[in-house]
């Protein structure tokens, strides 16, 4: 069983089994609930979830899934644990060791976390440019922007929110993003599988789309500004972390996000090797899975095809098309926007449908 839930972030964040998700949230679920097909068709008696919440755990209870297919509440909790952003912080401080000879390109570690807003005061007039961000969210969601001279009482307000709800604020220094990408783990009884890159784009934070390209191009993308061999080197410690620190604790999909950034000072170009961690299924992952199988033509006939003559999906160009999410507000506005542009949808598409998972033209992301 596979089981699309975009509200995992939002129910791992609150922890209550009783939580309520918005409806927001379940809509896009509903709406786009082949995703998953993707990233594990053959899934037997397996459930295969986008992320293991208590929320989903209490749900699929209820429709009598037994217990012996479900995680044990033990194994939820060391989830929440291991999606805690300190965990970041913590890969950061590892990965800077094990980088020791690229120093001078990597982005000065920023990240603090702090129950104090005093503290974030001290930061803010050091820094002068920071990101806030709540302990648990996704999608964007839990991030604060705030330069010197501009931490309102409304910043101040979520900051004071978000330490009573979740125990603290994370603070990093924020940096001119040039690319976002990701490094792909599959995390099998203890053993750390690499499964592949992610380049995708943000916009404030919140996602835009994943390039569907292969490994190679986006090696060669990211070469533009980083050296092979830093990138592996940060691969090879990226591993090395997830081997000593995860593994054996979590099975399933995870992703590292990264970004390549200027350096405010010297104009030159520094990574940033581990910015988030998320311990479950990803956009990144799911693209990485869709180019693997309609890059080679693999599936050059899935059901979920537009009825266009013209259409992506057979032959993949690589890099030219890209991974996106859509939503139009009105029931009925997806289903005519799949029929009247050439995109490729990449679950069923109902009229009552309002988000949809789409394949695109990179020009239109």
């Amino acid at each position: 069983m596979n089981i699309f839930n975009p509200e995992h972030d939002l129910c791992l964040a609150n922890g209550s089994p009783h939580f309520v998700p918005p409806d927001s949230a379940l809509e896009f679920g509903r709406n786009c609930s082949g995703l998953n097909h993707w990233i594990e068709e053959n899934t037997d008696d397996r459930i295969i979830p986008w992320g293991w919440d208590p929320y989903l755990k209490r749900q699929l209870q209820k429709k009598g899934i037994p217990d012996t297919l479900l995680p044990t509440d033990s194994e939820i909790a060391a989830i929440r644990e291991l999606s805690h952003r300190r965990i970041s912080i913590q890969a950061r401080k590892y990965i800077d060791i094990a980088l020791g000879q690229y120093k001078h390109l990597l982005t000065t570690p920023s990240g603090v976390e702090t129950t104090s807003i005093a503290a974030i005061d001290r930061i803010l007039e050091n820094w002068g440019s920071i990101v806030l961000k709540a302990p648990w969210s996704g999608s964007g969601k839990g991030l604060r922007w705030v330069r010197k001279g501009e931490f309102y009482p409304s910043d101040r307000g979520w900051c004071g929110r978000t330490i009573e709800r979740q125990g603290s604020v994370l603070i990093e220094k924020r940096f001119p993003v040039i690319q976002d990408f990701a490094l792909l783990f599959h995390l099998i009884r203890g053993k750390v599988c690499f499964a592949g890159y992610s380049l995708f784009y943000n916009d404030n934070g919140m996602y835009r789309g994943n390039l569907l390209a292969s490994d190679g191009l986006i090696l060669r993308i990211l070469g533009q500004w980083l050296a092979p061999e830093l990138i592996e080197a940060g691969k090879k410690a990226v591993t090395s972390f997830i081997a000593e620190h995860i593994a054996g604790r979590y099975d399933g999909y995870l992703g590292v996000d990264m970004f390549v950034c200027q350096d405010d000072h010297s104009g030159g170009i520094l990574l940033n090797p581990c910015v988030e961690i998320n311990v479950r299924m990803t956009m990144g992952l799911l693209a990485r899975k869709v180019y693997d199988r309609l890059g080679d033509g693999e599936h050059q006939a899935r059901k979920c095809r537009t009825s266009k003559d013209s259409r992506p999906g057979e032959n993949l160009g690589d890099g030219e098309y890209c991974v996106s999410v859509e939503y139009r507000p009105r029931f009925g506005e997806i289903s005519q926007y799949i029929k009247d542009t050439d995109v490729l949808p990449l679950h069923d598409i109902g009229e009552e449908n309002r988000y949809a998972v789409i394949i695109k033209p990179f020009s239109q992301s």
